[in-house]
This record gives C-alpha cells, structure tokens and sequence, in this order.
C-alpha cells in the first residue's frame, strides 16, 4: 500500500481537483482505501473482493483458524461504506479467482452512485479495452468528469 501512496504522489498533478481525478487500481483493497482518505472524483474496481482474508478461508477451508493466519486483511467490505466517491465495479462471471460474488457483495455495500458491469464471459483479467474504457468514459461522463 506504501509505494502505491507514492506512485499516486508522483503521478498526481498538483492543480488536479477532485471533481476531475479518477483512481484506478489493480489492488482494490489500496484503492478503496485511498479513496476513503482523500475521496476520487470516481473510482474504478475491477475484480475486487470483499477481504483476503473471506477468500483465504473459502481456498482453504480445511485449514483450522485460516482466517487467524491471514496478517492483512485488506478488508474492502468494511470501508467501501466510507467512500464518498461514485463507483464503477466491473467483474467476470466466470471469475475463478476472485469469484463474482464477491463484487456484488462489495457492489451492495457501497454508496450511491454506483455502477456494477458484469461481463457474462469474462474471466479475471479477461477484459478487452473497450470493456474497460467503454463503461469507463459513460460513467465518467454521468459524473461530469469529462
């Protein structure tokens, strides 16, 4: 989470406002959490689970105290409530890895506005671009970001 922080430091412009940054980002527990101390103008989750630590004892369920042997929870589903940002979630259905249930789950839980687009065949890192920019650019423009 340290060098994501950084990343976006880096990266961020010093005249971009809120109303016009988005966050995007590979680990959606980093940018959940970044989004709820210094909230995007939207914020963009693609495959995203609810905690490691709910998927560790679904993987390993045979594992006694699984949960216990988790260190970091990188728990979304008890800060995704804190995010005052608009939402856009997308997901496969067919997502083995962190399976769809988890980002509706997520997709409940979070505040309006939110948009949750689930692709019927896609597995976990099955998107094409225009998957992602095209859900991107609409919602975007519904925030008034572009």
């Amino acid at each position: 989470m340290r060098a994501t922080r950084s990343n976006m430091r880096k990266a961020r412009l010093k005249d971009l406002q809120k109303s016009s940054s988005i966050s995007a980002n590979r680990s959606a527990a980093a940018a959940v959490q970044m989004a709820t101390e210094r909230p995007p103008g939207l914020l963009v989750l693609q495959g995203s689970y609810t905690s490691v630590e709910t998927r560790a004892a679904e993987l390993y369920p045979f594992v006694i105290g699984v949960r216990h042997l988790v260190r970091d929870k990188y728990d979304s589903l008890s800060k995704i409530g804190s995010v005052e940002a608009p939402i856009l979630m997308l997901h496969g259905a067919k997502d083995a890895i962190i399976p769809l249930r988890h980002g509706e789950v997520l997709f409940a839980a979070a505040n309006q506005p939110k948009t949750m687009v689930v692709y019927p065949e896609a597995h976990h890192d099955d998107y094409s671009g225009e998957q992602i920019l095209t859900p991107l650019v609409e919602t975007a423009r519904k925030c008034g970001l572009i």
